[in-house]
């Protein structure tokens, strides 16, 4: 170099990708990258109040500080460690992404992580709310790009030019119907009783849930 010193450079046995030292330095970083990436994970789940998503954090946790105690050289308990990584990455994702989409004043900012953890979400002030309209704005915007995928044609100018955005007719129908009664008598206690109705073109389909009380009966 300029300071007239030689180039450092590795022995002709260290050159070779295949030696037991360059493996164990391989492995040695896997295990450093791996504990950044739980770092990161923790600090971007630090915000969502969902108790299965710490629980998986949690887990992933005890699983790479037993990975990180043993050889060096086995891969494989990392690869699986990344899988479930990636799983909980992707919920994260979902649910930033439905916080930057969704939730502005007068949001709660917990709607995101509850329309991804749970089956049906009650969203706040009913359909004309603000909240309700952007959701049928997230399917309209879908189902168009949906469309012009399958068309090979650009979207339509109306997502775009604030016109209001309307989503296909609807095929069914579904109504529930939750409440508590007493059941089998009026003397029993309050139990929680669920009737739904499924209208479509071709019929109607009803289900009932019941329960009683099998104390005061």
């Amino acid at each position: 170099d300029e300071w007239g010193q030689k180039k450092g450079e590795l022995s002709a046995r260290m050159q070779l990708r295949e030696t037991p030292g360059w493996k164990i330095r391989r492995n040695k970083l896997l295990a450093v990258l791996t504990q950044a990436g739980l770092k990161r994970l923790e600090e971007e789940s630090a915000s969502i109040p969902l108790p299965t998503l710490q629980t998986s954090i949690s887990l992933i946790t005890k699983k790479l500080e037993a990975v990180s105690r043993q050889a060096p050289t086995d891969t494989r308990r990392f690869q699986d460690l990344c899988l479930e990584f990636g799983q909980v990455e992707t919920v994260v994702s979902q649910i930033q992404s439905l916080e930057y989409k969704l939730c502005c004043e007068g949001v709660d900012a917990s709607i995101a992580w509850r329309l991804v953890s749970e089956p049906e979400v009650t969203l706040p002030g009913g359909p004309s709310a603000i909240a309700a309209q952007r959701v049928k704005l997230l399917f309209t915007q879908a189902l168009k790009s949906l469309e012009s995928q399958n068309d090979g044609l650009s979207p339509p100018s109306s997502v775009s030019s604030g016109e209001p955005p309307i989503l296909r007719e609807e095929t069914e129908r579904e109504f529930v119907l939750r409440l508590s009664a007493p059941r089998p008598s009026k003397v029993s206690r309050l139990c929680p009783h669920r009737l739904t109705a499924r209208i479509s073109k071709s019929g109607i389909q009803m289900a009932g849930l019941f329960s009683q009380d099998t104390i005061f009966f």
